[in-house]
């Protein structure tokens, strides 16, 4: 996942202002972080959707241990309603994050943050005597200064038990496992956390109904990274032979590229213009599937225990970072080769091939209601 992508989730973002007096009434509070319940921690992950929506996961099982948790991501703060027991904002100016995150007990962070946002590789030795660098998949050469072993500055067996989130916290994992199946054994075994549930306990507001159209598709096209998308002519043949089966076909864009897909779909199938993504998961959790590419959309609908299919550009079998809260299926195409240094893919990924697998799918997981 990129640190900073121009991608769906980013661009579906309404801006956040935290300068200014809301920023300092925010340190204000931070006073009030610590107290009788737990120990206050902050989880601050990457910047991407998805990300927010896997270390979520942690957020929860640390709270079931009585640790009280806020989680900073700017996409989570627009699903903050969905998200009970966590406080969750923003993140914090990177000009800010350090007064702001002052008075947590602990400050867990991924090394591609906010935090490290803008500083020079000199500083990072400073930041790593602060804060507890984690990632679940390998670090860069050029963060492992970020690597500290924080164990004699913990105090309380309750901080120190949380040591461990520090470098490359899927290692005694499986690389073939996925992104979420190592966080769960990590908070299970290396961190002996109780009550560890393979959830991120996102949980709808109000009235909304799971899976109310649960003939409506959804299917997400893009990505951050053009190389990952599969052909528009492909999609809206795959939208077509859905439609044939049955199946009431939408597909899912950020606003700035709705224009271009409700020219391509050609009025032939609905293009939703969603402002938020709290919008994008109200219409994500009444609806039946989805189909699309590498991206956090396929993150929130498998958080809302919806069926996903993703499509992938490699024939790699241990595709790390797949949704993996709910039912799902990763498709790839059935030959790869690079050719003047782009994967060659898309020819070989036909559209009888993501039908198939999707029924398979749909069939497999007993989705659809009687």
């Amino acid at each position: 996942m990129q640190a900073v992508p121009p991608n769906f989730e980013r661009k579906m973002q309404d801006p956040v202002d935290i300068s200014g007096k809301s920023r300092f009434l925010h340190s204000m509070d931070s006073e009030n972080q610590k107290g009788q319940d737990g120990c206050s921690v902050a989880l601050v992950p990457t910047y991407g959707a998805g990300d927010g929506l896997v270390i979520l996961m942690m957020a929860q099982a640390l709270r079931e241990n009585h640790y009280r948790v806020t989680l900073y991501s700017d996409f989570m703060f627009q699903l903050k309603d969905w998200v009970p027991g966590i406080e969750v904002h923003p993140f914090p100016d990177p000009s800010a994050a350090e007064e702001v995150l002052s008075g947590y007990d602990l400050v867990i962070a991924h090394p591609k943050s906010v935090l490290t946002a803008g500083q020079p590789a000199g500083k990072y030795a400073d930041l790593a005597r602060k804060y507890l660098f984690m990632s679940m998949v390998p670090i860069s050469k050029k963060h492992q200064p970020l690597v500290s072993d924080h164990r004699d500055r913990l105090k309380g067996e309750a901080l120190k038990r949380l040591a461990p989130c520090v470098g490359y916290a899927g290692e005694s994992s499986p690389r073939t496992l996925p992104v979420v199946d190592r966080l769960f054994l990590f908070c299970q075994n290396e961190l002996a956390l109780q009550n560890v549930r393979k959830a991120n306990g996102l949980t709808p507001p109000g009235k909304l109904e799971y899976r109310k159209h649960d003939r409506r598709i959804l299917i997400h096209p893009t990505s951050s990274q053009h190389y990952k998308n599969w052909t528009p002519a492909k999609f809206l043949e795959l939208a077509r032979r859905l439609a044939g089966d049955g199946y009431e076909v939408v597909f899912t864009v950020s606003p700035p590229e709705r224009p271009e897909w409700l020219e391509l779909a050609e009025g032939s199938f609905p293009v939703p213009l969603f402002r938020t993504l709290g919008d994008l998961a109200g219409f994500t959790y009444e609806s039946g599937a989805l189909i699309g590419t590498d991206s956090g959309n396929g993150h929130l609908a498998s958080s809302l225990g919806l069926p996903v299919l993703t499509i992938f550009n490699k024939r790699r079998k241990g595709y790390q970072w797949r949704p993996r809260f709910g039912p799902g299926k990763v498709v790839c195409p059935w030959f790869t080769f690079r050719w003047r240094g782009t994967r060659r893919w898309k020819p070989f990924l036909p559209v009888g091939r993501v039908l198939s697998a999707f029924h398979t799918l749909i069939e497999s997981s007993g989705s659809e209601k009687d």
